[in-house]
């Protein structure tokens, strides 16, 4: 049985950090004793952002996992600080860290702690280009070149999350020997509505899920939404997610007469989506820019929802164009309207591509796949 100390940022499962927690889970199942270090801190990303408070600091059970939450001492850019992570790390006698991107100051604390205790260090890459704003890619470049270099130098292996990040990898110097390209992975539990599924209610349902901002594409697919009404007319748009543009987001809806067809939910525990998937007839996910992997591309399509993605990113090697889904071209709004005007006309085409979905991510992105993969690794490791 090997010591294991899976050490991230922020650890919040119900909205933000399913990563962390089902790997945690699986490597505890296949026989690991596991402890997740993480901060008293709410992520600023996903569902999480908005949320207020704390987490209670010290160590307590999540769901059979014992979590050791560190007290933080404030944020470097969007990452929290907190003294005492390496002193947590020296005296729990782990025999391999796992930790989480290259900008974070609790990776750095784990390169330091593998380093000096002569530990090996697993690093997760779950982004490649450091955000989508300009303001985020510096904020990156700065904390590569003071944190960033030091963690990928430690990192015995890497695991990237798509092959995206894998380029990403090899681009700061690592090489392909040491990269290895596992999926996240999906609650195949939770997200199970396919066998019940049914695609003959006369008002079809289109959803969006993500954060409320320009770069996600939401202004994009309100303007592409507009002519879908107009081509479709018994058709709505659900909208889960909150963000800085949500107000901008609402009036353009009343600018283009569309208010009365989109429905803003706001935000959607995890263990609340299956009921919102149920409802949905396709997954539109309009990203402009960078996206690292789009989890909930994976759990749409193992609720059985066919799904339209850019193909940008990590959504390049979900989607199997005209498969499970449909990719366009990022900003295409002629592409993405004969998309979505496709499936919406055509009942067996959806059914068909959902059945497919649910097929794809049972072969290759249930946690068991990806936790057994990840353990392998951990286990050559040490």
């Amino acid at each position: 049985m090997l010591r294991i100390a899976h050490v991230t940022s922020f650890f919040d499962p119900e909205y933000y950090g399913s990563h962390e927690y089902f790997l945690s889970l699986e490597l505890q199942r296949l026989g690991n004793d596991i402890t997740v270090i993480t901060s008293d801190l709410h992520s600023l990303w996903g569902g999480a952002l908005g949320l207020r408070g704390k987490f209670k600091c010290g160590c307590h059970d999540y769901d059979g996992l014992r979590v050791y939450r560190i007290r933080s001492l404030g944020r470097i850019s969007i990452t929290p600080i907190a003294h005492g992570v390496l002193a947590v790390l020296r005296r729990g006698g782990y025999d391999v860290i796992l930790t989480h991107e290259l900008f974070h100051f609790f990776s750095f604390c784990s390169a330091a702690a593998a380093k000096n205790l002569r530990k090996p260090l697993l690093l997760f890459l779950h982004d490649y280009s450091g955000g989508r704003r300009p303001v985020y890619k510096l904020l990156f470049k700065l904390n590569y070149i003071t944190l960033g270099t030091f963690v990928l130098q430690q990192a015995d292996r890497v695991v990237a999350l798509s092959d995206a990040a894998a380029a990403f990898a090899q681009q700061l110097g690592k090489t392909p020997a040491v990269v290895d390209i596992i999926p996240t992975g999906v609650d195949l539990n939770l997200f199970r509505g396919c066998a019940n599924r049914t695609s003959n209610k006369e008002e079809k349902v289109i959803l969006f899920v993500g954060r409320l901002t320009k770069e996600k594409g939401v202004f994009f697919l309100l303007s592409v939404f507009r002519d879908i009404v107009d081509a479709a007319r018994n058709v709505r748009l659900l909208i889960v997610g909150t963000g800085p543009e949500e107000l901008s987001a609402r009036r353009i809806c009343t600018d283009l007469h569309i208010d009365d067809k989109v429905y803003f939910l706001g935000r959607v525990n995890n263990k609340s989506m299956p009921t919102v998937y149920e409802k949905a007839d396709m997954l539109v996910l309009p990203t402009l820019t960078s996206e690292p992997f789009g989890n909930v591309l994976l759990e749409a399509m193992a609720s059985g929802i066919p799904v339209i993605g850019s193909a940008i990113g990590g959504m390049r090697d979900i989607i199997v164009d005209g498969e499970n889904g449909f990719k366009f071209v990022p900003g295409n709004a002629a592409q993405l309207k004969t998309r979505m005007l496709t499936l919406l006309r055509n009942e067996n085409l959806r059914m068909n591509m959902g059945w497919k979905a649910r097929s794809w991510v049972e072969k290759r992105f249930s946690w068991r796949i990806v936790g057994s993969r990840v353990d392998t690794i951990i286990k050559a490791m040490c």
